[in-house]
């Protein structure tokens, strides 16, 4: 029977939940917003289908069978799709929708998250090309789950071609629940994940909007390139449309109020700050996808403003479907580890903001905007990342009088030998 005694070893990934033979396992968002198991021990009949569908107990059981086909070190390729409209709706380059497009094509079904009209992000699964823009593009939120996991397993059985689309601990949860039985019509991408944000603060955060306009918000877009794409990033924003009309912009992100926590790291899952899938190789996802931050040092040629893609072929299976469908994509393959410099997040988890616990205890009864003054506005953001750059170049300066002070000693050592 599952237990979270420790939160952060909890993703909420909901495969327990979905996997459990009696239905007794709900998934209850706690007080920060996120959803944990509770079980219904009375119905229990202690079977451990839940333990063995938990990917963060089963990332301590993977054995040499799993990692077969699986590259110790990925094949990596930069660059975008070659269909300009999609591009341009895109968070980076449409990686995305190259393998989505393929799948749709061959008559198989697409599950990734989108923002629904209630705006709360749950996946969903779609199988019309013209609906691909739902899943489209970041959603810094936490996604539902829901029963997504038990529909793609229907999927798998009768045959049909799955792609699924998420966190990189929703993607070990698919293959956790699925027994680690690797389907041949399945393709499960993740993606360069820097932490999820607490769904319960966005919706303050659109609540907070509405009843500052007067009215509902039509879209929420958590990323856009109106002003182009730069591999700094710091020119993305968030653009809000409301019901009377009215666009809200931020730009860069970090004005943007939820945004600036979520990038300060103010409210990200537990889990988040110790992740269990920061590692290689990826045993549970075929494709890595990702923005190529920093792309134009080593590669200029792949940035043209337009967003590039960052495209981590994980192992055969993922390789075999990008050869099928790299004729529609513009790119080159890339040094992996010059690829991953300015992308630190695939391997490092985010570091908890000394000031998380005391968001969340004043989040429960301060008002929004009493938290955007205090812990959500840019110049909070950027005294954090001043401190971080100064403690850098502290250690920076004592690892390099150290290392002086280490060949001095070694010369000395010798001379006195």
């Amino acid at each position: 029977m599952i237990k979270i005694s420790d939160k952060t070893q909890c993703c909420g990934c909901s495969s327990c939940d979905e996997i459990c033979p009696v239905n007794c396992i709900n998934m209850v968002e706690d007080n920060e917003g996120f959803l944990f198991p509770q079980v219904d021990t009375s119905a229990c009949i202690n079977c451990g289908a839940c333990d063995k569908a938990c990917p963060i107990i089963q990332a301590d059981c993977v054995d040499a069978g799993e990692i077969v086909e699986v590259f110790e070190q990925p094949k990596t390729i930069g660059g975008w799709i070659k269909d300009d409209a999609i591009r341009a709706d895109s968070s980076s380059g449409g990686a995305f929708s190259l393998f989505a497009n393929y799948v749709l094509s061959n008559g198989g079904i697409v599950y990734g998250a989108a923002i629904c009209n209630d705006n709360v992000v749950r996946h969903i699964a779609v199988e019309k090309t013209e609906d691909l823009y739902r899943l489209r593009g970041s959603k810094y939120v936490q996604s539902i789950i829901g029963d997504s996991y038990f529909k793609i397993k229907q999927n798998l059985n009768t045959g049909r071609m799955v792609l699924f689309v998420g966190t990189p601990c929703q993607a070990a949860g698919l293959y956790s629940f699925l027994g680690k039985q690797k389907y041949d019509n399945l393709y499960i991408i993740d993606f360069i994940c820097h932490g999820t944000p607490s769904p319960k603060v966005f919706d303050a955060y659109v609540k907070y909007l509405e009843k500052k306009h007067g009215c509902s918000i039509n879209s929420f877009r958590f990323r856009t390139k109106d002003r182009g794409w730069n591999p700094s990033g710091l020119q993305l924003g968030t653009v809000i449309e409301m019901s009377n009309g009215k666009h809200i912009r931020n730009y860069p992100a970090f004005k943007d109020p939820f945004m600036n926590g979520f990038l300060d790291d103010s409210y990200l899952r537990d889990s988040c700050y110790s992740c269990r899938f920061k590692s290689l190789p990826k045993y549970y996802a075929d494709i890595t996808i990702a923005d190529f931050w920093g792309v134009t040092k080593d590669y200029p040629q792949l940035n043209d403003g337009k967003g590039t893609s960052l495209v981590l072929l994980n192992c055969e299976h993922g390789a075999i479907i990008f050869d099928l469908v790299q004729a529609d994509f513009f790119g080159k393959e890339v040094d992996f580890e010059k690829s991953i410099r300015r992308n630190q997040t695939l391997i490092k988890s985010a570091k908890q903001n000394s000031r998380r616990n005391q968001f969340f205890r004043e989040f429960q009864s301060k008002s929004f905007s009493y938290l955007m003054i205090k812990y959500m506005n840019p110049f909070v953001w950027a005294e954090h990342k001043m401190i971080a750059i100064t403690w850098k170049l502290v250690q920076k300066i004592i690892r390099d009088i150290t290392r002086y002070i280490i060949e001095v000693l070694n010369i000395t050592w010798k001379e006195d030998n």
